[in-house]
Parts: structure tokens; C-alpha cells; sequence
């Protein structure tokens, strides 16, 4: 599916906010979701900037 969407930067970003969620709480939750970003489609990537409340606008090409 084409979402329209710079995958990359998102992608990227995903990966900056688990980072972020994993020195701010010093869990491994943040290290392993950081770690899975590389594996996830690009529709898991969605989903999971949609539930950690990204705004998709931000990444339209």
C-alpha cells in the first residue's frame, strides 16, 4: 500500500522517540521497540507512529 508518506523520515523518527523513551525511563521496552523498527513494514511503521501519537501530516510527500 502507498501511503504517500516519506517512510524514511518516519522511520527515523519512530526510532529517535523510542531512543528518547528508552534513556528518559531507562527501560529495555523502549531499546527493543527502537531495535524493531528495521524489521516492521511499512504499514506497522504507521501504525506505530499513529499510536505513539505522530502527526502524519508532518511526513507527506
Amino acid at each position: 500500500m502507498d501511503y504517500n508518506i516519506d517512510m524514511n523520515e518516519l522511520r527515523r523518527d519512530l526510532e529517535i522517540h523510542y531512543g528518547s523513551e528508552m534513556v528518559t525511563f531507562s527501560g529495555v521496552l523502549g531499546f527493543s521497540d527502537m531495535m524493531s523498527i528495521d524489521s516492521l513494514s511499512d504499514a506497522e511503521i504507521v501504525q506505530q507512529a499513529i499510536e505513539q501519537g505522530f502527526n502524519l501530516d508532518k511526513y507527506r510527500l
